[in-house]
């Protein structure tokens, strides 16, 4: 892990209370943790986003960071894994589907994607790590120590 980087989630983490792997594997996922996108959804920071959530503008990765966290914060109250997939959207529940961006690389998910915002396709896969793969490895390699205590939040 780049020291530099964990200071940039560590400083979301203490903004908003949701740990900096959280907002690791979210800046991986929305931006290829690119620290010039949007962690609201991998969109260029300087210019006003044109997709979900459109008109943020913000320069500052941290400052833009702590919006989106904060524009869902209470998506994690209960479960931070919870939390992870309500911040992409549950949009998956309805073709009876485990979400990609939770699932994708595991023994739960096949296919189905959403290409676009709105835009589901049956038979497109993911082929992204899916954001509890991404966090199971983290923890196998030592990066992290996840309790029980750490996901659910009440």
């Amino acid at each position: 892990e780049d020291a530099e980087a964990k200071q940039k989630w560590e400083a979301v983490d203490a903004a908003t209370g949701i740990p900096w792997w959280i907002i690791a594997v979210i800046h991986y996922l929305e931006g290829n943790s690119d620290f010039s996108t949007y962690l609201h959804n991998g969109q260029p920071l300087c210019s006003p986003t044109t997709i979900v959530p459109i008109g943020k503008d913000f320069c500052d990765w941290e400052e833009a960071a702590i919006d989106a966290i904060n524009d869902h914060i209470t998506d994690f109250d209960d479960d931070l894994f919870v939390g992870l997939e309500e911040y992409n959207g549950i949009g998956y529940r309805q073709f009876d589907i485990y979400s990609p961006y939770l699932w994708s690389g595991s023994q739960y998910y096949d296919k189905g994607h959403y290409v676009a915002d709105h835009t589901f396709d049956e038979d497109s896969v993911s082929t992204r790590p899916g954001a509890l793969v991404i966090i199971k490895k983290m923890e196998e390699i030592g990066c992290v120590k996840i309790r029980e205590s750490d996901v659910k939040r009440n």
